[in-house]
């Protein structure tokens, strides 16, 4: 991955990159006919995430008429929290934020189930509901706003399984021919639901990691294909 480095690139890079695939906080309240109240509220009772990403920005101009200087916070939600926004007004009770979230993770499951895609581990599927929690507060967090495409229930699945199948099959440490049709399909899937990241992150990404050691076990080619047996 390469940076501009020139001054004022980077910042671009990164400010080009949020306003292209995120609303910021006024856009989201807009597209979802919201006040900054009735956010502030949601968040507050653990029903509606926290932005993906806040910049601040500090803006200093000098003219004829003298210096200017402001500061200011942008929040940056993924453009799916829009319709997310707007079920929140029509939850009776704080409860059914997550009852609806843990729904759309079975939607999703039967989906990838009917597709064979599905993980084999006989725990994670036993603690499946156990699994939906814990996603719940990494979707609250808002970093699912930051690592997958839409932030939402079913990218959020499709990522989390996708990691788990590569990661198993990398811990064995050894090449299988069995497993790169598996390997296949899994990374097909896991750059499905990922976002592409801020230009400062994408190094830091699981889809980066994943790939690099698939690459060193063979899976992978130099030239960043996967292997087809």
């Amino acid at each position: 991955m390469e940076l501009n480095n020139e001054k004022g690139g980077f910042s671009m890079a990164l400010f080009t990159y949020l306003s292209g695939n995120f609303y910021t906080q006024n856009q989201l309240l807009h597209s979802s006919d919201t006040s900054a109240m009735q956010l502030r509220d949601f968040q507050s009772r653990k029903m509606m995430p926290l932005p993906a990403y806040k910049l601040d920005v500090t803006l200093a101009s000098t003219s004829y008429f003298g210096k200017f200087e402001e500061r200011e916070q942008i929040e940056f939600y993924p453009k799916a929290y829009t319709n997310w926004l707007k079920q929140c007004h029509l939850f009776k009770e704080d409860k059914l934020a997550f009852t609806t979230f843990s729904e759309q993770f079975y939607i999703v499951k039967e989906a990838l189930l009917a597709e064979e895609f599905w993980s084999p581990d006989t725990q994670f599927n036993a603690n499946f509901d156990n699994f939906i929690e814990d996603q719940w507060h990494h979707f609250l967090a808002g970093t699912y706003g930051v690592c997958t495409k839409t932030g939402m229930p079913r990218e959020i699945l499709i990522k989390e399984l996708a990691v788990q199948i590569i990661s198993q099959i990398i811990s064995t440490g050894v090449y299988s021919e069995n497993n790169s049709h598996l390997v296949q399909v899994s990374l097909k899937h896991l750059r499905s639901a990922s976002s592409v990241l801020a230009p400062h992150e994408q190094e830091k990404g699981t889809l980066y990691r994943l790939i690099k050691e698939l690459m060193s076990m063979g899976y992978i080619s130099a030239n960043g294909t996967e292997k087809v047996t």
